[in-house]
């Protein structure tokens, strides 16, 4: 069973991660997005314990293979910001966040 909590906050080395990276981060989004009819989010899977973030674009078909189709409904209607979905792998946890 999957539980879905509202947080805050990210870990930190996430959230420094995205700083350090913003732009480029920024650049790989909008470019996805123009890419794929306006529609997709950012994806990024956290490996801490190797010092290891793999980032890429996913269209709405790869997204579906990750999230229900309700779920990425929903996220989409919460917020007209961008969306980066961030696997952390080593604390098992979902994270998707507005930029």
């Amino acid at each position: 069973m999957t539980t879905i909590e509202n947080v805050n906050s990210i870990p930190e080395y996430i959230d420094i991660f995205i700083k350090n990276n913003h732009n480029q981060l920024i650049n790989i989004h909008n470019n996805g997005l123009k890419e794929n009819d306006n529609e997709g989010c950012l994806y990024m899977i956290c490996k801490k314990s190797e010092d290891k973030m793999d980032v890429c674009f996913l269209n709405k078909e790869n997204i579906l293979l990750i999230i229900s189709k309700e779920t990425w409904e929903g996220i989409k209607e919460s917020s007209e910001n961008r969306k980066f979905i961030i696997n952390d792998l080593d604390n098992k946890r979902i994270f998707i966040i507005n930029i």
